[in-house]
Formats: structure tokens, C-alpha cells, sequence
């Protein structure tokens, strides 16, 4: 779906990041195992482990990189919550500037936007970087973390790593870019606007028929 696009590069790197040990040597500094920890309680360990995110690190894997987990409190929302976030504290010591980059549309252009027509539509993928599956093999040995129920790693993107929200905004972009209506995305949000309810009900369809082809 990407061949040719703007996103080749990007994704192509991306697939790197995601599934391959070899994106990580030389790249990765040896790793301080007290690095890493958890303040998220037992239960919450648990719930986690039960819903598939954290799994039992394998005895014979030594990790190369560990995790910070704690959670913060999203006062701000209607039903507040407690998000829990990822620091992956080694990966993110290799700096990279141009893969961490993403463009953020301006408040000017949102608002000019708005001027382009008449009706328009906001999608915010669900959980969007909890949908993002690293190969198991890279989480194992570059995600792990100490919890209270000993050793364990993340098997998700983290979205406290450096590289997160630029893979998520370009798999977003990616879905829209086939849009008669260029959609304007933000990490992973997108919206689209237009003068024609027609064209926005077609550009709806591409975006769900784009994204069940990625499980999204």
C-alpha cells in the first residue's frame, strides 16, 4: 500500500524499528538493568498482563533495554483516568532528530481550514498506539521491565518512545492519503472538510476499507 508514496521511506524505517534487532546495535547503549521501574500496583500488573499488554519475560532473554512505567492522572477529560505510559529510558538515549520530526498543523490552518466547506468529519483512532505490535523478540530484549511480579516486557509501542508518534502520524497519513479530500492528521487524528457530504462519505469508506487492511 505504501510503494511509491511519500511514506515509503518512513515506513520502510519504521518496519525496522518495529520488527528488526538489527535497527537497535550500536545504536542502543549498554544497558543498567536499575534503570528500570514500575509503579503501577500488583493488581495493575495484573489487569495488564490479563489484557495482553505485559508478558512474562523469558527466562533465557537478558534485556538490552528496559522500560520506565508509572501513570498519570487525565484530569482534563469528561471521565477521568489513569493513562499508563511507557519510558522506554534506553531506546531513547539514541538520538536521531530526523526520525522523531513530525509536522504539526498550525491553529492557523485549522482554522482556515474550516473555511473550505460546509461539512466535515474528526476520526481519533482508538487506543492508536496500543494497536502498534512490535515483533516480540525486539520487545523482549529492549522493552523489558521490572514489576512487582518480576520481569516482564511491553509488547506494544510505547508511547513514551521517541520514535511513537512519528510512526503513528505517518500510518495515519498513510490511510488519508488515498482521500479525494486530503485529510489534515495530527499523531492520530485526522479530519477532513468539504462542501460536499458525497465526497466525504467516499473518503469515509477509503479511510475504513485502508484501515481494515492494517487491522486498524
Amino acid at each position: 500500500m505504501a510503494g511509491g508514496t511519500p511514506y515509503e521511506s518512513d515506513l520502510h524505517e519504521a518496519d525496522r524499528f518495529l520488527n528488526h534487532l538489527e535497527w537497535y546495535e550500536g545504536k542502543v547503549p549498554i544497558v543498567n538493568t536499575s534503570d528500570s521501574h514500575c509503579r503501577l500496583s500488583l493488581a495493575e500488573v495484573e489487569q495488564l498482563q490479563r489484557d495482553g499488554f505485559l508478558v512474562p519475560l523469558p527466562k533465557d532473554v537478558l534485556p538490552k533495554g528496559v522500560v520506565r512505567m508509572f501513570t498519570i492522572l487525565e484530569a482534563m477529560r469528561a471521565d477521568p483516568r489513569r493513562r499508563v505510559l511507557n519510558w522506554p529510558f534506553t531506546v531513547n538515549q539514541y538520538e536521531n532528530p530526523e526520525m522523531f520530526t513530525i509536522k504539526v498543523p498550525r491553529s492557523s490552518e485549522v482554522r482556515y481550514a474550516v473555511w473550505e466547506g460546509h461539512y466535515g468529519y474528526s476520526i481519533d483512532v482508538q487506543a492508536a498506539f496500543n494497536q502498534i505490535a512490535p515483533d516480540p523478540i525486539v520487545c523482549a530484549s529492549y522493552y523489558a521491565v521490572s514489576t512487582s511480579k518480576g520481569w516482564m516486557y511491553w509488547n506494544r509501542l510505547c508511547m513514551g518512545c521517541r520514535p511513537a508518534c512519528r510512526i503513528c502520524q505517518r500510518m495515519v497519513e498513510l490511510i488519508g492519503s488515498a482521500c479525494e479530500v486530503p485529510p489534515r492528521v495530527y499523531i492520530d487524528g485526522m479530519c477532513g472538510i468539504s462542501n460536499s457530504v458525497e465526497v466525504l462519505t467516499r473518503d469515509l469508506d477509503t479511510i475504513r476499507t485502508r484501515a481494515g487492511l492494517i487491522n486498524l
